[in-house]
């Protein structure tokens, strides 16, 4: 594809859910290319490195191939593998305290002093794959895809299907789309139960447990329509509809829990702090707008867009994020790349509890709490810089994220002496080929 033309088209797909980002490319719709006879093969993929500071690292390879069946009908094919590796957080907070954490294996590892409790050696595998079929003509085009992914302790299968209709002289393109997804958690051992005292030095299948599989069913809706401007610009409006039902808990986290009146870490023992695994609700249900905008500007183009988002666990956000494209010759480009995010927390989240507090949550079936910084408030912004060669056959890209994690208003003693959860830094290189 020609840099010059207007697309709104991500450059990724995140491994979360092939399915619902199928869908959300819908906005990309915008005219019609017409394939041309001789072209029966196209190939293009990506490498990727993701590192987080003192956290994380992913390792990640994709590699999409599409066949010409004619004119009008392709066949497309996707791959994707990564690994991941380092350490991950387990949900506890940060203390003036040596403490020994629990890892689901049963394994203990020492924390020190003024440090995230995170759980070392991380490693997980991923794989997946997708086939889709798509036709296109000067009426509408359409397109359906079947994929599935397969981690260490997670399988996703599903469905989508999308469809895009222009109208008003192909001023205008109208946009649908629908996926399913029907996914299976498999914790490392057994799924623990939420809201009770996790065991010393044991694992999970020694702790108070439900069962080792749980379900979780996804359902996404995008409606929206991309409109032209004039010659060099246009607009997108997307609405879409997520629903989730099964089991939303993270079987890995869990909770600290700090003396009433001291703020420290009640503990069973010198060494081991009390903590209880998490409990979140079985459904959540979330609708985001989106607004864009994207302008040729010389032999550059210009791209703004805003997303507003809400869920019924209390999660709101908004993103602004911007990027222009710059010819610096007649095949070579660069993309600077500013995104910033805000996001308030859910009604759920507690980054610690009082004694009183498991007093009146343990073992309770319709009570929910949650230490996962993923879902408190924080604000993030994203600095990046891509530099493309030959038209877009071939580039590289930077980016750096850094995440600022708000601390909850009620600490209190020893609490206010530390930063409960570290604010986050990351970087991340892609590099992108195509091949013709």
């Amino acid at each position: 594809m020609n840099k010059n033309k207007l697309s709104l088209a991500p450059k990724s797909e995140t491994i979360a859910s092939t399915l619902t980002t199928a869908v959300l490319t819908l906005y990309g719709a915008q005219g019609f290319t017409e394939v041309g006879e001789a072209e029966t093969w196209s190939f293009d993929g990506d490498f990727l490195y993701y590192k987080e500071a003192g956290r994380l690292q992913i390792l990640q390879s994709t590699f999409k191939g599409t066949y010409f069946i004619d004119t009008n009908e392709t066949i497309g094919f996707k791959a994707l593998g990564d690994i991941l590796t380092g350490a991950s957080p387990n949900g506890q907070i940060v203390s003036l305290e040596n403490i020994t954490i629990t890892s689901p294996s049963g394994k203990g590892d020492v924390i020190r002093p003024n440090s995230l409790p995170v759980l070392p050696d991380y490693k997980e595998l991923r794989v997946a794959g997708a086939v889709s079929y798509g036709y296109e003509d000067s009426n509408a085009s359409y397109s359906v895809t079947a994929s599935g992914s397969r981690e260490l302790d997670y399988i996703s299968l599903g469905l989508s299907t999308s469809i895009s209709i222009p109208f008003n002289q192909k001023n205008t393109t109208f946009d649908l789309g629908v996926s399913i997804n029907n996914d299976t958690i498999i914790s490392e051992l057994f799924t623990p139960k939420p809201l009770v005292i996790q065991k010393v030095l044991a694992a999970i299948s020694e702790q108070p447990i439900l069962s080792r599989t749980q379900k979780k069913e996804v359902f996404d809706f995008l409606i929206g329509f991309s409109q032209i401007v004039d010659t060099s610009s246009f607009i997108t409006f997307l609405y879409s509809y997520g629903n989730q039902q099964g089991y939303l808990t993270d079987p890995y986290k869990v909770i600290s829990i700090v003396e009433e009146n001291t703020g420290r870490l009640l503990k069973h023992s010198p060494e081991h702090a009390v903590v209880i695994y998490e409990s979140r609700p079985d459904s959540k249900i979330t609708q985001s707008v989106y607004l864009g905008y994207k302008k040729a500007v010389g032999k550059g183009v210009f791209s703004f867009g805003i997303r507003a988002l809400e869920n019924s666990w209390g999660i709101k956000s908004s993103t602004f994020d911007t990027d222009i494209i710059i010819y610096l010759n007649d095949t070579i480009w660069i993309k600077p790349h500013i995104r910033y995010y805000q996001q308030g927390s859910a009604d759920f989240y507690r980054p610690f509890l009082s004694e009183n507090q498991l007093q009146s949550i343990q073992g309770c079936l319709q009570c929910y709490a949650s230490a996962d910084y993923r879902i408190g408030k924080f604000t993030a912004t994203t600095l990046g810089l891509e530099l493309g060669f030959d038209e877009d056959k071939f580039s590289i890209g930077i980016e750096t994220y850094q995440q600022a994690i708000s601390e909850p208003k009620n600490k209190f003693g020893e609490l206010r002496k530390v930063k409960l959860v570290p604010d986050l830094s990351t970087i991340l290189i892609r590099v992108n080929f195509k091949l013709d």
